[in-house]
């Protein structure tokens, strides 16, 4: 019997330690340099993000090459937060929600572009 409740002890001390007070997962740490491109009906235009994090706030800048891209994304400071797996983003073209996993992230602008990116 002893055995039994050290064993549920352990079991329910490690489930705290995995998971916030609330029972939410950590958020991802976003902060460092990104490339990829970001699709929409006129093409396919490179995007770099290049992102500072404290907390679940974000700060950094974008940039976007090509004349119609930087005029669709633009170009500049951003700023955003993270949650869980989600980076929210808004900056001078519009916002943008991106799902993160590992060294990747992905989602869509308030333009309707598609952006994929890897950590650099």
């Amino acid at each position: 019997m002893r055995a039994f409740a050290c064993v549920m002890l352990l079991l329910a001390l490690t489930g705290c330690a995995t998971t916030g007070s609330d029972g939410a997962k950590p958020p991802v740490d976003v902060t460092g340099s990104w490339a990829g491109t970001f699709t929409w009906p006129y093409g396919v235009s490179p995007i770099t993000l290049t992102l500072r994090q404290v907390g679940a706030e974000v700060t950094g800048d974008i940039v976007t090459t090509g004349t119609a891209g930087e005029m669709r994304q633009g170009n500049g400071p951003t700023r955003g937060t993270v949650s869980g797996d989600t980076l929210s983003l808004t900056f001078a073209g519009g916002s943008a929600d991106l799902f993160v996993k590992a060294n990747s992230m992905s989602g869509f602008s308030s333009s309707g572009g598609r952006w994929t990116l890897q950590r650099q």
